[in-house]
């Protein structure tokens, strides 16, 4: 049996004797209430959606500026996409599959790593496409043109061109 296994069994079958141990050292002990107080503050900030860009995504610790860009005759900072992530409040892989399936255009910047790169009017412009549509779809190409629109807009031009045609029905 693996021990994943045993220990939900476990809890299952002491899951009241386990509550009501820790219900009583909550109230008897000060040091252990006052830890786990901390804990849960720590827990509900670092969980808290009211900056989502500095909330937990998938692979990142904390999603950071990680070079500067030139755009418009002005070094600004870059960010990973693990930023656009956390901005959009979705899960990077999510991210990841729609440029992978090009329904948003390739940003020109990119590190030696090959790892892409967004300034964040890059990241805000994605995220106005992004609420009005609530996605971004293989059958409605013109997130794809809002988003290349907006980012010419603000001075970053990318070469990206949709290579798939969608069929007009």
């Amino acid at each position: 049996m693996s021990s994943d296994k045993y220990n939900a069994e476990y809890y299952e079958t002491f899951r009241e004797q386990i509550s009501e141990k820790r219900k009583s050292r909550y109230k008897s002990d000060a040091k252990y209430r006052e830890k786990r107080k901390k804990d849960s503050r720590e827990y509900r900030k670092r969980m808290s959606r009211e900056n989502p860009s500095e909330a937990p995504v998938s692979g990142y610790k904390r999603p950071r500026a990680i070079h500067d860009v030139i755009v418009n005759g002005e070094t600004v900072k870059a960010y990973s996409m693990g930023k656009l992530a956390g901005s959009l409040e979705l899960t990077l892989d999510k991210v990841i599959a729609w440029f992978s399936r090009e329904l948003l255009p390739m940003t020109p910047f990119k590190t030696k790593g090959r790892e892409r790169l967004f300034t964040l009017d890059m990241i805000a412009v994605i995220q106005d496409a992004y609420n009005k549509r609530g996605n971004f779809s293989s059958n409605d190409e013109s997130g794809f043109d809002e988003v290349l629109d907006g980012w010419a807009d603000i001075g970053v031009v990318s070469e990206s061109k949709r290579k798939i045609k969608l069929d007009k029905q």
